[in-house]
């Protein structure tokens, strides 16, 4: 009798041995405290978040301008008597930008050229053929414009978003409008000649020119790094055209 007992005894210690543990771990996979899986869930977790990127963090671009920039006669003409026409020019330059959340800071470097055509001039309140108008030609007119500007984007979705933005800067005047003395038998200037081709300088040519800049377009993001940005405005002339920046 002994025997049997002693032998019972021992299988129930064996079971409460072997089956303890098991039953320890079950429980504590049950109640969601078990090593592995606490391990796999907050792993992924905190790596998402490391990754998720911050939209008030700042990042520097660099990019190049294209742009088609033009004065029509019409406007010319508010400030003379007669032009002998507008112009139109491409111009083209180079950017650095600063951009944090929605608001861009680009600082440019553009050259652009302002050569038109030669022709008769008459100033504000003259007439032919009482008054003598000038002859205008243009040699390497152009010029060299600094500028810094702030620009704001308005999201449409994912990729695009319109933009908007305003600056200032300064135009290096480069080249020279040479001017002759003109006479007119008429009041129709084909009747008109140069009688004295000095070609001198015009000296009403300032060597620097404020440059206001006043812009309008959309920004398309076609990956997260590179931006096209399509617009148009004023750069003190008319423009349209593109840009194209890559952020670091």
């Amino acid at each position: 009798m002994r025997a049997n007992l002693r032998t019972i005894q021992a299988i129930l210690a064996t079971l409460l041995l072997a089956g303890v543990p098991g039953a320890a771990a079950a429980q504590s996979d049950d109640d969601g405290l078990g090593d592995d899986d606490d391990g796999g869930d907050a792993k992924p977790a905190a790596s998402a978040s490391a990754d998720e990127e911050d939209p008030n963090a700042t990042h520097w671009g660099v990019g190049l301008r294209l742009r088609y920039t033009f004065i029509p006669t019409g406007m010319i003409e508010l400030f003379v008597e007669r032009a002998e026409g507008g112009f139109s020019h491409p111009g083209f330059g180079i950017e650095a930008i600063r951009k944090k959340g929605d608001l861009e800071i680009a600082f440019g470097l553009e050259y652009e050229s302002l050569t038109g055509n030669p022709g008769y001039w008459i100033d504000k309140g003259e007439s032919i053929p009482a008054d003598e108008p000038d002859y205008l030609e243009y040699d390497g007119f152009g010029w060299i414009t600094l500028d810094a500007s702030f620009i704001w984007h308005a999201k449409i979705n994912d990729m695009v978003s319109a933009r908007y933005g305003a600056g200032l800067g300064l135009g290096i005047i480069k080249g020279d409008v040479l001017r002759s003395d003109a006479r007119c038998t008429s009041s129709d200037i084909s009747s008109c000649t140069v009688y004295n081709p000095r070609r001198d300088p015009e000296s009403d040519v300032p060597p620097v020119f404020p440059v206001v800049n006043i812009l309008v377009g959309a920004q398309i993001r076609p990956v997260k790094n590179l931006a096209i940005n399509i617009e148009g405005g004023m750069h003190t002339v008319f423009y349209f055209g593109a840009t194209t920046a890559y952020f670091f």
